[in-house]
């Protein structure tokens, strides 16, 4: 797992992105976003803080709409992307502003220029919102249709020199088969980026595994829903799944 290299448990890393999925903003019932969720994430995110990391956010919009349902919508691919770049947005300013409620100054940065709802998005600034102690919510995606949200966490984290990738899920780790489904199933403490790969584990697509590699930018896969699991997996305790 994540290693210490001191005696006071602090991280071997200082700028961290954090993946969260939009499934993980959905709500019950007839709510699309969980607000109960994301004031829990700010709680966890206010700690973290506190301890002086850097951290920048990738959100999905999948609690809206998922381009991978464009076959059971009856639409095309392409305009299902769209739509669900546009509702990384709304979960961005969701994010944002419950952030703002625990006084935790942060930034919402678009891949598109989005007026009052954001600043566009550029290497130069993120990096500069970092060193100020921002956090960094990046919304939208690529911008490009086709391309996933690993694809796009895989490269903020490249751009912005983030030493780690958290993905967050609803699973402690990475397994060989779904442990929702298998009793048998088996959980990984480590992989190689290559042995996901072969194994065609899905923990991110092959595109995001490679730009990690090449950037030698770990990921760690975690279940966010327990308790202090995501200042745990910054202090490297032993939880979850890491691949590098």
């Amino acid at each position: 797992m994540i290693r210490i290299n001191n005696k006071n448990s602090k991280s071997r890393y200082k700028r961290i992105l954090l993946k969260l999925s939009g499934e993980s903003f959905l709500g019950k019932g007839k709510e699309s976003i969980n607000f109960d969720f994301i004031k829990k994430v700010a709680g966890d995110i206010k700690k973290i803080k506190n301890l002086g990391y850097n951290l920048g956010i990738v959100v999905g919009g999948g609690n809206i709409i998922r381009g991978r349902d464009s076959k059971e919508y009856s639409i095309n691919q392409e305009d299902v992307d769209k739509m669900g770049m546009i509702a990384t947005f709304i979960n961005a300013i969701s994010l944002s502003a419950i952030l703002n409620k625990f006084n935790i100054k942060n930034k919402v940065l678009n891949i598109f220029e989005m007026g009052i709802y954001g600043e566009r998005y550029n290497i130069k600034a993120a990096n500069k919102y970092f060193k100020d102690g921002l956090v960094l919510i990046f919304a939208g995606g690529t911008g490009k249709v086709g391309v996933t949200n690993d694809t796009n966490s895989a490269l903020r984290a490249k751009e912005t020199n983030c030493d780690v990738i958290l993905k967050a899920t609803n699973v402690d780790g990475v397994y060989n088969k779904d442990p929702r489904k298998y009793k048998n199933a088996i959980k990984y403490n480590s992989l190689t980026f290559q042995e996901a790969i072969d194994q065609k584990l899905q923990v991110m697509d092959q595109k995001a595994f490679e730009i990690c590699r090449k950037s030698k930018i770990p990921i760690v896969v975690f279940n966010l829903h327990k308790k202090d699991n995501l200042k745990k997996a910054i202090l490297g305790k032993d939880i979850g799944t890491m691949v590098e």
